[in-house]
């Protein structure tokens, strides 16, 4: 919650979803993000950054490759933050 012009709201997050695509890979849909959000995806096993990019407009990134993936998406205030642990399988 946040306090706007004397009223608590709710504070908005960006929605993180996964489908597969027709070759079955992981898609990872992020809607409801604002500009200059940051998106950030970890090699969980190697525990390594793999991505970061800020972005003005979110989109679809897909994610071929088998693994554990940590993913961050990290709008600027009053928008909260959105995690998503992401298993691709082999």
């Amino acid at each position: 919650m946040r306090l706007a012009d004397g009223v608590w709201i709710d504070r908005p997050q960006p929605q993180l979803d996964v489908v597969k695509d027709e070759q079955g890979a992981a898609v990872l849909i992020i809607t409801g993000a604002p500009a200059g959000t940051v998106l950030r995806v970890s090699d969980i096993e190697a525990d390594e950054l793999i991505y970061r990019e800020t972005f003005d407009v979110m989109g679809q990134w897909r994610f071929p490759d088998a693994g554990r993936y940590g993913i961050e998406v990290d709008p600027p205030l009053p928008w909260l933050p959105a995690i998503l642990g992401l298993g691709v399988p082999a």
